[in-house]
């Protein structure tokens, strides 16, 4: 189904890799987060950086499915002491 988006953001480190807080991200199809996030980071030097997800303002697994119209969110470890 073309023009089906899903929205993402970004946080700390994870932002300033893409330089973007947000952007809207083509799902023909479900997928899992863990997937969507490997999408949007794609080519980054963090995309290796464990992070949890968010999905629609609440925690979720790696492998929650993001449809179109969802709200995901990369979240990378927190630091500090």
């Amino acid at each position: 189904m073309p023009g089906v988006t899903a929205t993402v953001l970004l946080f700390g480190p994870l932002r300033e890799a893409v330089q973007r807080g947000e952007l809207e991200i083509a799902l023909p199809e479900p997928q899992p987060a863990h997937q969507v996030a490997a999408r949007v980071l794609d080519g980054h030097a963090l995309a290796d950086l464990p992070m949890a997800f968010a999905l629609n303002h609440g925690r979720c697994a790696p492998d929650a499915l993001v449809s179109g119209g969802d709200v995901l969110a990369l979240l990378p470890p927190l630091g500090g002491g």
